[in-house]
């Protein structure tokens, strides 16, 4: 029993420092580059937007398998090359669109966007962050990039989110980058959110077609499962 508790312990413990990295790492420089953009800490949607992702982050972190926290943790040597790239797109662009977003509450450029349609957007990055949360939940090999892991028994995953789309976490992400740029008012950030969201278009095309080639059974599930990311469309 004394040794169940103290496993127990040195779990949470981990648990707790993963979340301090998590905010350490990600939420931290994200509200360090939004509000030294704007130049003010009077921004409610700023912080609104932070605090967001910090409890999303924070509850994926609580509950992720921890032998796929591992996995995103590690650096790959047969992670595919085009995803390396995209990565570094997807990431630079992320950051700009953060910075412009802040310098466009600071001058205006945008203007007044309705609260209305604020708050949709609100509501819209609270979907994507759900739904990626909801994906990578449920898919026991959602690595942080694209390859196959024969070491870790990859298999097909068609429950959760799965069961209608076959990267239903790419929409939550693609939701939430464009989103996020209404919610902060800023149509300026549309622009490198749109970069974003084309890579991460491109990374399911490639990532598909790489499953379909690589990974056993993966056809048969293509079939059940018509939709790459878009329900109806694509």
């Amino acid at each position: 029993m004394t040794n169940s508790l103290d496993d127990k312990r040195i779990e949470n413990i981990i648990r707790i420092c993963s979340i301090i990295k998590i905010l350490l790492l990600f939420n931290l420089p994200t509200g360090v580059l939004l509000f030294l953009s704007a130049g003010t800490i009077n921004w409610s949607m700023g912080w609104l937007y932070v605090l967001i992702f910090l409890i999303s982050n924070s509850y994926i972190t609580l509950y992720i398998n921890p032998d796929l926290s591992k996995e995103r943790t590690k650096k790959h040597p047969d992670s595919k090359k085009w995803d390396q790239y995209l990565l570094i797109i997807i990431f630079l662009f992320g950051v700009i669109t953060w910075i412009i977003a802040g310098l466009d509450h600071r001058f205006g450029w945008s203007g007044d966007i309705p609260v209305s349609i604020q708050v949709f957007s609100v509501l819209m990055v609270i979907f994507g962050n759900v739904l990626f949360a909801w994906g990578i939940l449920s898919n026991t090999f959602f690595s942080t990039t694209v390859r196959i892991q024969s070491e870790r028994g990859h298999k097909v995953i068609s429950h959760g989110p799965y069961r209608f789309l076959r990267h239903p976490g790419y929409l939550g992400v693609c939701s939430y980058t464009i989103f996020q740029c209404f919610m902060l008012s800023s149509v300026w950030a549309l622009v490198p959110a749109t970069v974003v969201v084309t890579a991460f278009v491109i990374r399911t095309y490639l990532e598909d077609e790489t499953l379909q080639r690589e990974l056993f059974g993966y056809n048969e599930y293509v079939k059940e499962v018509r939709f790459r990311l878009i329900p109806g469309v694509w």
